[in-house]
This record gives structure tokens, C-alpha cells and sequence, in this order.
């Protein structure tokens, strides 16, 4: 979904690659029509796996602090995890204007 955004969608997702430096405002800026398209399907497809909603709230707010951490100002790079986990410095690179390139939002496998 994240990959779509760059192509046919662009014009919603790019209030998310607005800023001109990267920070943790970024992870909360979006169009709401990029917000619901991202998140709505994940939602549904949860609930009608049968997730518990309790547990999903939980994932939900912490995905948030994730998203929040992502985008901050730090040159963290979490070195044993790199290839399975996305860190600040690569969400950096994804938001790089001369790089179009890693959709990964949270495994960059």
C-alpha cells in the first residue's frame, strides 16, 4: 500500500513527505485520505482475523510511538537489526528528496 502512495497516490501522500527536514511531526502529517487508505485495510483485516480489540488499541498506540521515533532527529541505526527492522536513519533515506527508493515502513527485509 505504502509503494502505491509513491505512484498512483502521490497527491495524498505527499503532505507526509512535505516537511523539509525530518521529524517526529512528520510520523502525524498526512492527508486524510492517505491516512484511511493506509490504515482502514489493516483495521478491517485484524478484526475479521479476530483480533482482540483490546490488544489491537495496544499494537495501535504502539506503532504510534514507533512512527513517532522513526521520523525523529536522531542517527540511530538499530546495527544488529538493520536488515529486519527500519530505524530512524533508514526512514531518513526513504524520506530523502534525491532517493526514491525502501517503501519498507516497519520491515525492510
Amino acid at each position: 500500500m505504502h509503494r502505491a502512495h509513491h505512484d498512483a497516490f502521490w497527491k495524498t501522500h505527499a503532505v507526509h513527505h512535505s516537511s523539509r527536514e525530518l521529524g517526529w511531526l512528520a510520523s502525524v502529517r498526512g492527508h486524510p485520505v492517505n491516512v484511511v487508505m493506509q490504515r482502514a485495510p489493516i483495521a478491517i483485516g485484524a478484526v475479521l482475523l479476530g483480533f482482540d480489540l483490546t490488544a489491537l488499541a495496544g499494537g495501535t498506540g504502539a506503532f504510534a510511538l514507533y512512527g513517532l521515533l522513526l521520523h525523529a532527529r536522531v542517527d540511530w541505526d538499530f546495527v544488529p537489526l538493520r536488515r529486519v527492522l527500519a530505524s530512524p536513519r533508514f526512514r531518513r533515506w526513504h524520506h530523502s528528496r534525491d532517493v526514491e527508493c525502501n517503501f519498507a515502513g516497519l520491515l525492510p527485509l
